[in-house]
């Protein structure tokens, strides 16, 4: 997600204030928020886990997705992009 400097601010606010009820979506494992530290931290990326892709498709569909969208959607300066992957080696400490 893209977003003019001047909205980083309220962006990361907003993910703070919803982060822990799209946490609590059933199916949800975790999800982070990270930035580019090469754009003048004006890109940022949310990855989340699923336990399954119809997880994150209810989420999608969901009350609390849309209440999200609504309040981001204004803030983007660039069309965002999602990608749906799946983890081929994950190496832990």
């Amino acid at each position: 997600m893209e977003f003019e400097s001047i909205h980083n601010k309220l962006f990361v606010e907003k993910f703070n204030q919803h982060a822990l009820k799209m946490k609590a979506v059933p199916g949800c494992m975790s999800i982070e928020l990270v930035k580019d530290i090469h754009t003048s931290s004006t890109t940022f990326f949310t990855i989340s886990v699923w336990r399954h892709e119809a997880d994150l498709n209810v989420y999608r569909e969901s009350e609390l997705f849309n209440l999200i969208w609504s309040e981001l959607k204004p803030l983007f300066c660039a069309q965002p992009q999602a990608w749906t992957t799946q983890s081929i080696y994950h190496a832990k400490h």
